[in-house]
């Protein structure tokens, strides 16, 4: 009898010290299973990587692409992102009156074609483990923007060299570093992939020509012209891969 009972304590203490064993694996070391992907783990369980787009770059003529990797310590990632912007030459209709694409940056007015890129690198931690996050960085814009427009051409007469004020097609180019802080959240969808929402705060300023200056109101914080203050915001959709 007493083999017996000594047989059933061994058991009850092995089931519950099994039970008190934390779970182990990459997504929830330590950790209460309070989100499908564990943001900022306990311990390292080796390297992992995001990939993202953000679709709003989609509907305004360009397209951005981020790619994170996580650093040594946990929850703390390193960010690159790389922007394109495109919009073929505008082909009017016939006897089509004031012709042209249109996009936030031309805050109403309207250009013939754009190109454009930037790139940028940021630094982003994470607070909980379910996604909170804050991140900062520096982000450089380039825009190219061709349109109608009077410019002065040269011309020379009796051996005389004189400008005059013809109307054409113009390119203006615009050179935009800035920075930015921003809290966002990861909501996790599966164990890889995840929607980001982001909301922040940042700083811009345009070098350009004058002379070619194309720009219908250049205090609007989304022109290309645009100095100074703005808000940010978005969503990213990605996918992470990594760890054990």
């Amino acid at each position: 009898m007493l083999t017996l009972l000594s047989v059933a304590v061994s058991t009850a203490e092995l089931a519950a010290q099994t039970a008190e064993a934390p779970a182990t694996g990459v997504y929830y070391l330590k950790r209460p299973r309070t989100s499908l992907i564990d943001w900022m783990p306990a311990e390292s369980a080796g390297p992992r990587y995001t990939v993202a787009l953000r679709p709003f770059y989609l509907v305004n003529s360009g397209l951005k692409a981020d790619f994170e990797m996580e650093l040594r310590q946990p929850g703390q990632w390193l960010q690159f992102e790389l922007i394109g912007r495109y919009k073929g030459w505008y082909v009017p209709l016939p006897n089509e009156p004031s012709s042209g694409w249109e996009t936030i940056e031309s805050t109403g007015g309207k250009f013939q074609r754009l190109v454009g890129g930037g790139f940028g690198v940021a630094f982003k931690g994470f607070f909980r483990p379910n996604g909170w996050y804050f991140s900062a960085g520096l982000v450089f814009n380039y825009y190219g923007v061709w349109y109608r427009g009077y410019s002065y051409v040269a011309f020379e007469e009796d051996g005389a060299q004189y400008l005059r004020r013809a109307d054409g097609m113009i390119r203006a180019d615009y050179y935009k570093p800035g920075f930015h802080f921003d809290i966002g959240k990861h909501f996790a969808l599966t164990r890889h992939l995840f929607v980001d929402a982001y909301v922040g705060v940042g700083y811009s300023y345009s070098f350009y020509d004058s002379r070619y200056r194309y720009v219908y109101n250049g205090n609007h914080p989304f022109s290309f012209a645009y100095r100074g203050l703005q808000v940010s915001g978005g969503f990213r959709i990605g996918w992470l891969w990594g760890g054990r």
